[in-house]
């Protein structure tokens, strides 16, 4: 599975399908026709995932906190073969952790980019500061993309270099932050790559 998607990710553009593809909403309306079904609670269960598995697919590419809803998913449907586990109890669970993640999105009115680095620093740091965060490291973009600016090694490395420093800074005037000095090499490369898909 996780073969599978990493082959996924490296041979479909996600921000092409996430624009191009309808919205759908796994609301409480699906889960009542789901329980109508004249299936049993395994069928129930599959088509559940699917449709799950097909929405947190759409916007894995293009959102870091997808990778954790994929993630509970893939944990959940692990569990199946456990019998003490109500899989359809956890499935509707994070049915609602999705939804209610998908408002607030849609609240904040960001742009993907803009919504992708903010979530990052919300992975690392407190929710009140990640914001400031989330500026910096979009700060370093604006002055350096250009059309077609992803096929420029020296530009891509520029962008990465510049992330760290503003990382470093930010970790020197917060000392309390959780940001260690091996998480700036990572946090920038994964910021690159929402960056490059975004800006």
């Amino acid at each position: 599975m996780a073969h599978t998607r990493k082959l996924i990710h490296e041979h479909v553009d996600f921000g092409q399908i996430n624009q191009a593809a309808p919205i759908f909403v796994v609301d409480d309306n699906y889960l009542r026709r789901i329980d109508e079904l004249p299936i049993d609670e395994d069928q129930r269960e599959t088509l559940l995932e699917k449709r799950l598995r097909a929405i947190i697919t759409v916007r894995l590419g293009s959102l870091p906190k997808y990778k954790t809803l994929m993630d509970r998913l893939d944990e959940i449907i692990q569990l199946k073969d456990e019998e003490t586990q109500n899989i359809l109890g956890l499935l509707t669970e994070l049915t609602g952790d999705l939804n209610s993640l998908m408002k607030e999105e849609d609240a904040m009115k960001l742009s993907k980019g803009d919504l992708a680095l903010l979530q990052l620093a919300q992975e690392r740091i407190e929710y009140e500061k990640a914001d400031e965060l989330a500026r910096r490291m979009k700060s370093v973009v604006s002055d350096k993309t250009f059309p077609g600016w992803q096929a420029q090694p020296t530009v891509r490395a520029t962008i990465k270099r510049d992330i760290i420093i503003e990382l470093a800074k930010y970790r020197k005037e917060n000392p309390d932050t959780d940001i260690s000095q091996d998480d700036l090499s990572i946090i920038s490369s994964e910021a690159l790559q929402y960056i490059e898909k975004h800006f």
